[in-house]
């Protein structure tokens, strides 16, 4: 049994070699740059972000609008609000009584 399993090791390893200096020895290159190209714009950075958890999104909001910070006019600004319900959280579990 310990020959056939050797045998087996020994051929898996032979295969493997084979096959990695097979493909090492042919010619791969990479495809060439494309410097034509545009570069791809990042996400644009982020000048006020704020989250909150809350009961009274109205007051939040408010507090919110009153710690902005001042911006630049004639600039572009892109201001996203979102609202969600979240989930109610589950009671911890009750220990069983001894």
């Amino acid at each position: 049994m310990r020959r056939v399993t050797s045998t087996w090791f020994a051929t898996a390893f032979m295969v493997c070699t084979f096959s990695v200096s097979a493909a090492t020895e042919c010619d791969i290159k990479p495809p060439p740059l494309q410097r034509d190209s545009p570069p791809v714009p990042g996400p644009a950075p982020l000048v006020y972000g704020v989250v909150q958890q809350t009961t009274t999104p109205v007051d939040a909001l408010s507090n919110v609008v009153k710690t902005l910070p001042a911006l630049e006019n004639g600039k572009r600004y892109e201001v996203r609000l979102e609202v969600r319900e979240l989930a109610p959280v589950p009671a911890p579990p009750v220990p069983p009584a001894p």
